[in-house]
């Protein structure tokens, strides 16, 4: 194109110039090349991938995180437990409420005059007690990990649960579901586990359904902590509750924390007897399909500390 026609018209020129030159911008640099479809949408999969990842290691370390949490919470406790026992020389049992989380401390209340008082439990025939005394020691702290909501986090469960005897679980009645979710581990006044049972307050103010259950049959508060305005005179027996007003618990000399949110997950809202101990705690062995959702303690009997690597 002559130069007078490139004066004259500029604008076809440079129209011109663009096809023959297409790879050249007007600073003189090659145009940066766009992402192709593929590109993008391979681009968008390793994202993906990466934050499934992300996700599922963030929710593994969280879980461990629970049950490390619940597991120093018990032995803790359950060394304070352990020193009540000593100090006041009276077997105590701590008990684990699985409604609200909450440790509890539960003896025999002593006689008037003093000293300990234990004539009722023993661990020789059916140890059916029939007084009992809740010991309100422990500080607000004293619980499982909760949730936003206050439900906690982790789950804890006797460890002896195949053992008929003393904790039946072939039906669904409210002693059989009592004795498999109410762990507990009693110290006698020398700071020795031992095996025991006491009747304490298990008639809770929420029924496993979520109603509310007949006031004259509960013995707890809306909290589920202990309503101790239920008791009666001397010697101290709860009233409330019906022709069976609580159930027998039996201490062990170990536990399985569970990972709360999973096993609901595959138990469901209100599980039995049968499925915590067939569907749950069974397949949370080493080796058992749910083994990475729990904790498997056992406790030294004459110190009370972890014995690790039990189990």
């Amino acid at each position: 194109m002559s130069e007078f026609a490139m004066k004259t018209c500029p604008a076809q020129f440079e129209d011109l110039r663009s096809i023959a030159l297409p790879s050249m911008r007007s600073n003189g640099r090659p145009p940066r090349r766009a992402f192709t479809l593929v590109e993008m949408l391979i681009v968008i999969a390793i994202i993906s991938t990466l934050m499934s990842i992300s996700t599922y290691a963030f929710s593994k370390a969280r879980e461990t995180n629970v049950l490390a949490q619940a597991r120093n919470a018990v032995l803790t406790y359950a060394k304070l437990a352990r020193s009540y026992a000593i100090a006041n020389q009276i077997e105590t049992m701590m008990v684990v409420n699985p409604f609200n989380g909450r440790f509890e401390i539960w003896h025999l209340n002593p006689p008037p005059g003093g000293g300990p008082w234990d004539p009722l439990s023993s661990g020789t025939a059916i140890p059916f007690t029939d007084g009992y005394a809740c010991a309100p020691v422990l500080d607000s702290g004293a619980r499982l990990p909760v949730d936003a909501n206050g439900r906690p986090l982790a789950v804890v469960h006797p460890i002896d649960f195949g053992d008929d005897e003393t904790r039946p679980y072939l039906t669904d009645n409210d002693q059989n579901f009592d004795n498999n979710t109410w762990a507990a581990f009693c110290f006698d006044k020398t700071g020795k586990l031992v095996v025991r049972t006491r009747r304490i307050a298990t008639r809770t103010y929420t029924l496993r359904d979520g109603t509310t259950r007949n006031a004259a049959d509960r013995n707890r508060l809306i909290d589920e902590s202990p309503d101790f305005t239920v008791f009666d005179v001397p010697p101290f027996v709860m009233v409330r509750g019906g022709a069976s007003p609580d159930t027998p618990i039996t201490s062990t000399l170990g536990f399985v924390i569970s990972e709360g949110p999973k096993m609901r997950q595959v138990l469901g809202p209100r599980p039995t007897s049968l499925d915590i101990v067939n569907n749950w705690l069974i397949q949370t062995r080493p080796g058992g399909r749910y083994a990475d959702f729990a904790d498997t303690v056992l406790l030294n009997r004459y110190t009370g500390d972890d014995l690790v690597g039990a189990f």
